[in-house]
């Protein structure tokens, strides 16, 4: 017995920062994971499918937290603590569905983009002008044809009714 207690002195309390640091730890990890299945779902219901490394990435998030609350709960028993309560991702999602909250109303508003990246929001807001980029010859031929074709319709307008009265 004084053997132990010469290699692994105990400070009072070393057990409970323990838990603290194992229990902030979940809380961390349970928000990342919710952050990413939420995630999935916004592009789920964006792009209808998500990729193949988002959902290895939740399945690998979803294991580690599996792991990491079953063996929290277990030192919390021996301890006699309380885990704080970690909200589901539906109790999340009811929570920022709350209209009477504004802060809320604005983060998700926020959040949601219908773009990937920067490059693909610029390239389908940022419409180019090609008249600056075409050369001029290219619009000249395709406006002669335009203003030939008007002038074909109208002559078979005006000749349609001069048919039927003869």
């Amino acid at each position: 017995s004084s053997g132990i207690n010469a290699e692994w002195p105990l400070r009072p309390g070393l057990l409970k920062e323990y838990s603290s640091a194992v229990i902030l730890t979940l809380v961390k990890l349970h928000n990342k994971l919710m952050k990413c299945l939420k995630h999935n779902k916004k592009t789920l219901l964006v792009k209808g499918e998500v990729s193949a490394e988002k959902i290895e990435l939740s399945e690998k998030l979803s294991a580690q937290h599996s792991k990491l609350l079953m063996n929290a709960t277990t030192l919390a028993e021996l301890l006699d603590i309380t885990i704080p309560d970690l909200p589901s991702l539906q109790q999340l999602e009811d929570e920022e569905m709350d209209c009477n909250s504004p802060t809320n109303a604005n983060a998700d508003m926020s959040e949601v983009s219908l773009w990937e990246d920067e490059d693909q929001k610029t390239f389908y807001r940022d419409i180019l002008d090609l008249t600056g980029r075409v050369p001029q010859i290219l619009y000249k031929k395709d406006k002669a044809k335009a203003d030939q074709k008007a002038k074909e319709e109208e002559s078979k307008k005006k000749k349609v009714p001069t048919a039927t009265l003869r």
